[in-house]
């Protein structure tokens, strides 16, 4: 009898987590500016050295005569001119040494006009003339940076140290540990300690969110992010961390993201993150906040299959649930008097055997029928789930208010550009509070109308809703009239937002994540008074 060669089969083998191995784990939580050496002294007196430099920033039209006043004694009349330029980064070389000047906006206001949307801030604007300041640093080489600030305020002095820590910061150099990041040693003056501790602990949390997004698929899967965030966090005592499996997401019911991930190698995850302040801090009283994160690890499309143009930079689809992990270190490490509960739904739309179809019908935690009319519309089903999680919360858990955070729709994106994110509420309250914080902050939303009629557009003829529009027009408001059916009597507020910077600009130094919403959550945060949610 002839022998026949027998074939062997072969399964992909479940890639366990290697933090040594794994370059997403290469991310320092340190930050830079946190190092910096705090000075008494005002006007700082140059002294030679080549590998010295001095930065005054100016916060006001005042602060250049000041600053004139103390060049004069090293400088040239045509230098001290450049000091009333309208240039916002002026170099100068004295007798003495290197000297930057960075002019702030002094005509910049918070103004209630569209929430001052329409205006910078002070805040924003120190924040984003900070890159010049680094790359003029790199580029001359040099070593030590003392940074004097001449009658800024607070949030000029707040802006730019945030965006100092913003500008540090890089992806590839985190991945080659022989690359030099080329970092001077910081003094500065006219600074507290808490401010520069309240800067770092906003900086770095942007930071994170950068990491993640930045990290590729290879990197980043729903196990990989899942270890990340345990490791985040790890003997933190205001955090806690805990990880919905395969098998006790469908224990919960949580059919939606269970069957999102279903065809990728790596099942999906729910990823809480509890944060409780410490014990006696006045915020004992207080519900808490919940956060619901959208965390496509990566997203192909699914049998809706996404052109290759489409596809290539779907790593970022999970940001998210990147600036909640961003916006979670920036809670503990300030000690936020709010709690708060944030949901990671994390998994991978992929194309295999198991993938969902369009046509299945699929039946959520609460019961509820979703036809699938499109593949491509997975972010909003594994959102569905998580939703009803943080609503199920009851007695001391149960949120005040609960706020999602998602790159959802293109359609918001044609509609606002990238820099701008989209926001749905059924409150007015909470959103104009998330719209005056993004202004602050300089990361801005604008309010978008949940359209009652347009849920006809959802409407299918064998489940209880389609999980996607037949029409081309309003994706972005039907895909928050989708959130909405999983939302109840709750206050809640839908964000739609892009999560990517496409070219270096301002404080970010490079293209790639943007943690867009970190630094407005933390002014939501900072200036929460629970009372103005009870309309």
């Amino acid at each position: 009898m002839k022998k026949t060669n027998k074939i062997k089969k072969f399964t992909a083998a479940k890639a366990t987590v290697n933090e040594k191995a794994n370059p997403l784990f290469g991310f320092s939580k340190k930050g830079w500016i946190s190092s910096a050496k705090l000075e008494s002294k005002k006007g700082k007196k140059l002294s030679k050295g080549e590998k010295e430099a001095v930065l005054y920033v100016l916060g006001s039209k005042a602060a250049r005569k000041a600053c004139r006043d103390l060049l004069k004694p090293s400088c040239s009349l045509w230098q001290l001119n450049l000091i009333d330029t309208e240039k916002s980064f002026v170099q100068i070389q004295t007798d003495l040494g290197l000297v930057w000047l960075l002019k702030g906006n002094a005509s910049t206001a918070d103004s209630s006009h569209h929430y001052g949307m329409l205006e910078e801030s002070q805040y924003a604007n120190l924040r984003d003339l900070s890159g010049k300041v680094l790359s003029g640093v790199r580029e001359a080489g040099v070593e030590h940076l003392s940074i004097d600030f001449i009658d800024c305020n607070h949030e000029q002095k707040k802006g730019f140290l945030v965006g100092l820590e913003l500008a540090s910061y890089s992806f590839f150099r985190t991945q080659k540990k022989s690359s030099k990041n080329i970092l001077p040693e910081l003094a500065l003056s006219n600074i507290s300690k808490d401010l520069l501790e309240d800067a770092s602990n906003i900086g770095i949390g942007v930071n994170v969110a950068r990491h993640l997004v930045n990290a590729p698929a290879s990197h980043l899967n729903p196990e990989s992010y899942a270890t990340f965030v345990n490791t985040l966090f790890a003997r933190i005592s205001t955090t806690k961390v805990t990880v919905w499996d395969e098998a006790r997401i469908l224990k919960e019911k949580l059919n939606l993201l269970h069957t999102v991930g279903r065809a990728g190698e790596h099942p999906s995850k729910l990823i809480h993150i509890a944060y409780r302040p410490k014990a006696g801090r006045k915020s004992s009283a207080l519900k808490p906040l919940a956060f619901v994160g959208k965390g496509i690890t990566f997203d192909t499309g699914g049998l809706d299959l996404k052109p290759s143009n489409a596809m290539r930079l779907m790593k970022k689809d999970m940001g998210g649930s990147a600036s909640l992990v961003g916006l979670a270190w920036w809670l503990q490490a300030s000690q936020c008097d709010v709690p708060c509960d944030i949901y990671l739904a994390v998994a991978e739309n992929a194309v295999a055997g198991g993938a969902m179809r369009p046509g299945d019908i699929l039946q959520a935690r609460n019961g509820l029928s979703v036809e699938i009319h499109n593949t491509d519309a997975e972010g909003r089903l594994v959102l569905g789930d998580a939703l009803l999680v943080a609503t199920s919360k009851q007695g001391k858990d149960k949120p005040q208010a609960i706020i999602d955070l998602a790159t959802l729709t293109g359609a918001m994106r044609v509609a606002l550009g990238t820099k701008v994110a989209g926001l749905c509420s059924n409150s007015d309250v909470l959103a104009d509070a998330i719209l005056t914080s993004g202004q602050r902050a300089g990361d801005p939303c604008w309010r978008m109308p949940l359209i009652a009629k347009y849920e006809e557009m959802l409407k299918s003829s064998v489940a209880d809703i389609s999980n996607a529009s037949s029409t081309g027009f309003g994706g972005g408001i039907t895909a928050a009239l989708f959130l909405q059916k999983f939302i109840g009597p709750f206050k809640w507020a839908h964000i739609d937002m892009m999560a990517w910077a496409e070219k270096p600009e301002g404080a970010i130094g490079e293209v790639g994540g943007n943690g867009q919403m970190v630094q407005a959550l933390a002014d939501f945060l900072t200036n929460y008074k629970a009372k103005t949610l009870q309309e």
